[in-house]
């Protein structure tokens, strides 16, 4: 009897221990999950692998840096000119030309030149062969002046080529630039014989032939008096200067060329004796559309 007494006893204590154990154990997590603290894991950024920059030499006339051609490069390039594209790109003379290509190669570079001198076209072509590429794939840097052109209607047009060439042939590709040149003298109406004589030469005698240069298919006028008059003032009426025929108008022939023979008589008299104005002619010469340019040309009789 005392036996089952003690065991009901402890089995009460038991139960109602459990209950109290079980509450403490979970206020115990609760204040442990209290005191974590929660840490945020950092943003990853992805940060792209840089290509390698391939540095070139650089240009000493320039200053522009070139990449170095690779061992497996064989494209042919134009690197100087600078290739333009929509634009009108204008050089100076004399003219520099340097490019890129298989290392230890041969470049051959063609240089057409066009433009129209007085309306009529013409095309010059010049040929520079075997350029040695070094061993970074360079050529060139010569400085060409024969492509320079004296006088020209407008803008003078070169078209660069550039191929490599073994064992004559040509290989792979053709690189092309098209660039603009101002000539040194733009045409204009010119008058070309006789030279004037007022201060020195022999005289001139009634009829005269004149000759000069103008644009093929225009038409040129040619007005001839007495006296010492300029393009500003040969329209003032003076006792200085007579008309001795108006604007007479010329054709000018497909090579930009015209003449006209002028019969100018004798000197005028009065009294016995010619004035002084009477032995010096002006010839004046312009182009029937650009009347404002007018040439003038003094002549001693």
């Amino acid at each position: 009897m005392k036996t089952k007494l003690l065991f009901l006893g402890a089995l009460l204590c038991l139960l109602v221990s459990t209950p109290l154990y079980a509450q403490k154990t979970k206020k115990v997590k609760q204040k442990e999950m209290k005191q974590i603290e929660v840490v945020k894991q950092p943003e990853v950024k992805i940060v792209p692998k840089k290509k390698r920059v391939i540095r070139g030499h650089i240009d000493p006339i320039t200053g522009e840096q070139h990449n170095t051609t690779t061992n497996n490069s064989t494209d042919t390039r134009i690197t100087i000119p600078v290739k333009k594209y929509r634009k009108i790109e204008f050089v100076d003379m004399p003219l520099l030309i340097k490019g890129t290509a298989k290392r230890n190669s041969e470049v051959n570079v063609t240089i057409t030149t066009t433009y129209k001198k007085y309306g009529q076209e013409i095309t010059k072509r010049k040929n520079i062969n075997k350029i040695l590429t070094n061993n970074e794939g360079v050529w060139g840097g010569v400085k060409i002046y024969s492509v320079e052109v004296d006088e020209a209607d407008d803008k003078v047009t070169h078209k660069i080529t550039a191929e490599r060439v073994e064992n004559d042939n040509v290989v792979g590709n053709t690189d092309t630039v098209t660039v603009y040149s101002n000539p040194k003298e733009i045409t204009s109406i010119k008058i070309t014989d006789p030279e004037s004589n007022l201060y020195q030469g022999a005289k001139v005698t009634s009829p005269i032939t004149v000759r000069g240069r103008a644009i093929k298919g225009h038409t040129v006028e040619i007005r001839v008096q007495t006296g010492q008059k300029t393009a500003n003032n040969y329209n003032q009426s003076s006792s200085g200067s007579r008309l001795i025929k108006d604007w007479t108008p010329v054709s000018v022939n497909s090579q930009g060329r015209w003449s006209k023979q002028l019969n100018t008589g004798k000197p005028k008299t009065k009294n016995g004796r010619a004035p002084q104005s009477e032995y010096n002619l002006t010839i004046l010469v312009r182009d029937k559309d650009n009347p404002s340019e007018v040439k003038t040309l003094w002549l001693r009789r």
